[in-house]
């Protein structure tokens, strides 16, 4: 009896678990060192096109910035990326994209690294992975 309900008990939490670091728009997220915003990478590895979010520190909701590129680090991929803003509205956007073929390929978390500017006339802030890899 115990172990049945064990069982199902961890049948039903296993799909939460799995999701406990997805991103509202079923991305990876990425964090700054203090944790006060996220960033999540949402990749169609179909057409290589990837987008991403900017949230708030509970890596929820979209948070606007006024920066106008996001510059991404990609392993085995020179120069850098820059994404530009997507969706921009009143000079402020919390959507950046690039497309480009690497992201047609497996990726791992840890392959990407982030430097956005979060604050006009601040240096950008490096976004490292939530998480380990997958």
């Amino acid at each position: 009896m115990l172990r049945t309900t064990l069982s199902l008990a961890l049948l039903t939490l296993f799909p939460l678990l799995m999701q406990a670091h997805d991103g509202p728009h079923g991305g990876e997220l990425y964090c700054d060192g203090k944790h006060s915003h996220h960033a999540e990478l949402c990749v169609d590895a179909k057409t290589g096109k990837a987008t991403i979010y900017i949230l708030d520190k509970k890596g929820k909701n979209e948070v606007p910035l006024t920066t106008k590129t996001i510059s991404v680090k990609v392993k085995n991929v020179e120069p850098a990326l820059e994404f530009k803003a997507d969706k921009t509205k009143d000079g402020k956007s919390s959507q950046y994209v690039f497309t480009h073929p690497r992201f047609m390929s497996k990726l791992k978390p840890s392959d990407v690294k982030m430097e956005i500017v979060l604050v006009e006339g601040k240096p950008a802030v490096v976004f490292d992975p939530e998480h380990d890899d997958d």
